[in-house]
């Protein structure tokens, strides 16, 4: 029985409904039991079903709507902004697996912007879905001058194009200059990384020069806002 638990009643239950939702039992955005429902189901207390719902507030896994009830989210992952890092190289593979899919491969006239980073009219355009155990994170698109991305494409890893740079291509990576904004996730971009259309989308530009300062690399990243975040940590000089 729960209540011979040596931990606090509000902590089982806490723990029970984190890992259903780990477990993927709940999906994302999907309301939760309320909490009589949940008083009844655990034998409890209104007081004690609410310091559990708390607890699951502070960690990530639940956001709520006055009267509406509490629905799913899941913790979102964390990039530290202190150096030049990929995915797979920021993520921690003991608890995290990055997967990619490549969805197209090709020369292309980019935007202006584009044309003007590279210093061409034609580049060649790889184009991934990002998936964090086996559920999309991002798309990016990524730009490269023709002869390197050609390359890039032809060692068939497109997981870590960092790595891949460096690696296998002898690229040595220098700066990056890096924006981001929020946006709204339009239909396509919605069906790719399976959000509502309008969810927020964190949106990243990043433009990546070799030790030469030559840009070899601009790229667009469009994140998942319920699932990635950046950390920073800035001195005051």
């Amino acid at each position: 029985m729960i209540k011979n638990a040596p931990l606090p009643l509000y902590i089982n239950i806490k723990n029970q409904l984190k890992q259903q939702i780990l477990s993927d039992d709940y999906s994302i955005d999907e309301r939760i039991p309320s909490e009589n429902q949940l008083m009844t189901s655990f034998g409890v207390s209104r007081i004690t079903v609410r310091k559990a719902l708390k607890e699951l507030h502070t960690e990530g896994l639940l956001w709520s709507i006055q009267g509406k009830g509490a629905f799913v989210s899941k913790p979102k992952v964390s990039q530290e902004i202190r150096s030049l890092q990929s995915l797979p190289e920021a993520i921690d593979s003991r608890l995290n697996r990055v997967s990619t899919k490549l969805l197209s491969a090709k020369k292309v006239t980019p935007s202006q912007a584009v044309q003007d980073n590279l210093k061409s009219k034609k580049v060649f355009e790889i184009t991934r879905i990002r998936y964090l155990n086996k559920k999309p994170i991002s798309l990016d698109t990524s730009y490269f001058p023709i002869d390197i991305g050609m390359k890039v494409l032809d060692t068939h890893e497109t997981d870590d194009i960092f790595h891949t740079l460096e690696n296998n291509l002898d690229v040595s990576l220098g700066q990056a200059h890096i924006s981001m904004e929020a946006r709204s996730a339009e239909s396509k971009l919605a069906k790719l990384l399976e959000v509502h259309i309008g969810k927020p989308i964190f949106w990243v530009t990043r433009l990546i020069k070799d030790i030469h300062d030559e840009t070899i690399v601009c790229e667009y990243l469009a994140y998942r806002g319920d699932a990635y975040k950046y950390h920073l940590e800035l001195n005051r000089s």
